[in-house]
């Protein structure tokens, strides 16, 4: 069960969440849907098979996205070692650790870990101007960081996590050769 400091604010309709694809413990897996206003929202199992498919260059194909923050990173499953972290506008992923349950009991409210992985202040800010996100929403900063955007609340605005995760990942994406053909 997610550690109570969440508080379930919306339920994904209709889908079970992503954890259960391969948490086998005893506690029950965290509803699918946002918590803590969409401080962070756990991934129902129809949206992980496809919220990752634009960073296979990076990550393996049996990775299973649980989790994103509300600027649309994402806490997902590595069946090779356990729970990792994709730091989206760097393209750059984190081991955590191979424990779901330590790191939804005790990681996800280590209050360093709330301030600078999941910037409660900046998400608090910006719920109080533009509202509490609801499922599957993220706030994005404009330009985005990895184009020299700056951080400022006037900077963000509200869309969807997959339509985000795509562009960042293709954006990201390291080029690929291009074939020339010659008639």
């Amino acid at each position: 069960m997610i550690n109570p400091y969440f508080r379930l604010a919306e339920a994904a309709a209709g889908s079970s969440s992503a954890i259960g694809a391969f948490y086998q413990g005893q506690k029950a897996v965290p509803q699918a849907g946002t918590y803590n206003e969409g401080m962070v929202a756990v991934v129902g199992l129809t949206s992980a098979s496809t919220l990752l498919r634009c960073w296979t260059w990076l990550l393996d194909r049996d990775c299973i996205p649980f989790m994103t923050t509300a600027f649309g990173d994402v806490f997902f499953w590595n069946p090779a070692c356990g729970v990792c972290y994709l730091d989206v506008q760097r393209g750059e992923v984190e081991f955590i650790d191979s424990e779901i349950e330590w790191f939804l009991q005790d990681f996800l409210v280590n209050s360093e870990i709330v301030a600078e992985v999941l910037r409660k202040d900046r998400f608090e800010e910006l719920a109080k101007k533009k509202g509490p996100l609801k499922y599957h929403q993220v706030f994005i900063l404009e330009p985005w960081a990895c184009l020299g955007g700056k951080d400022a609340v006037e900077n963000y605005s509200v869309g969807d996590c997959g339509v985000y995760l795509d562009l960042i990942g293709q954006a990201l994406q390291p080029e690929r050769k291009q074939v020339h053909w010659i008639k």
